[in-house]
């Protein structure tokens, strides 16, 4: 959607791919730096991979553009614990996005957060639609914000399935890539459809990402509850078998 929302304003978009092994890709960003560069967006953990970005890489960028503003979408902040709010004061053209569809679960509500430097806040305070974010969920969040024991709970919960999941998949001999965010990056092959398709008849939804750069067969499976972790890992070698899928010799991860 960065891109989608960027070319709506009639910009001129350059893509800089993840590295192959989806690590951030540093010193390519910092190439693709010119005189008219004015946003850089970057998902920190990034989606689907849940790769992320050293402090040290985003401040170099930060450094390297300064007459850019510098998104970084910190969506999965609650699954990988680090952020570059503190940061905010000292670099006035960074900007830090939260969301509360992620970790507390209000995605229907449509509610985030902005964070910057004041003086560039009042100047996109004046561009923004004045009824930008919707009652319902400014009547919801305050309860969302003050539980802090559930939002603990569920991403404690979140990790654990993500160790377990981990876990469950390099005893099958599928490759995956470690993950910050609440979710695995799984690589199905050519049967990663029909998996999808098996998946979803034991009522387990999980997402084909292999129209995404770089990922090719591979299926976005997101983390819960662990009772939620119990029925996938237990849905999991039923569908791979009803869908053809064959463990090869050689795995990496």
């Amino acid at each position: 959607m960065y891109e989608v929302y960027a070319q709506q304003t009639g910009a001129s978009v350059v893509r800089v791919p993840a590295n192959q092994d989806f690590s951030f890709p540093s010193q390519r960003l910092m190439d693709a730096i010119s005189p008219s560069t004015r946003v850089i967006l970057i998902a920190n953990p990034n989606n689907p991979t849940g790769a992320a970005a050293g402090e040290g890489d985003l401040v170099a960028l930060l450094k390297a553009a300064p007459n850019a503003a510098v998104l970084v979408d910190e969506a999965y902040f609650e699954f990988y614990g680090r952020t570059l709010l503190s940061r905010l004061r000292e670099f006035p053209n960074l900007f830090v996005a939260r969301t509360f569809s992620k970790a507390y679960g209000l995605a229907g509500l449509r509610i985030g957060a902005l964070c910057g430097a004041p003086e560039q806040l009042r100047f996109i305070r004046k561009i923004v639609t004045a009824y930008n974010v919707n009652a319902a969920a400014l009547c919801c969040l305050p309860d969302a914000l003050a539980d802090t024991d559930f939002i603990a709970a569920y991403v404690s919960e979140v990790k654990t399935s993500r160790v377990r999941l981990s876990q469950a998949l390099s005893q099958l001999g599928i490759k995956f890539w470690p993950s910050e965010a609440n979710f695995l990056l799984v690589h199905i092959g050519d049967k990663s459809g029909s998996f999808v398709e098996q998946m979803h008849k034991q009522d387990m939804l999980v997402r084909d990402r292999g129209s995404d750069p770089g990922c090719a067969g591979c299926v976005r499976i997101t983390l819960g509850t662990l009772a939620q972790t119990d029925r996938l890992l237990a849905a999991l070698p039923k569908a791979l078998a009803a869908a053809g899928w064959r463990a090869s010799s050689k795995v990496t991860v």
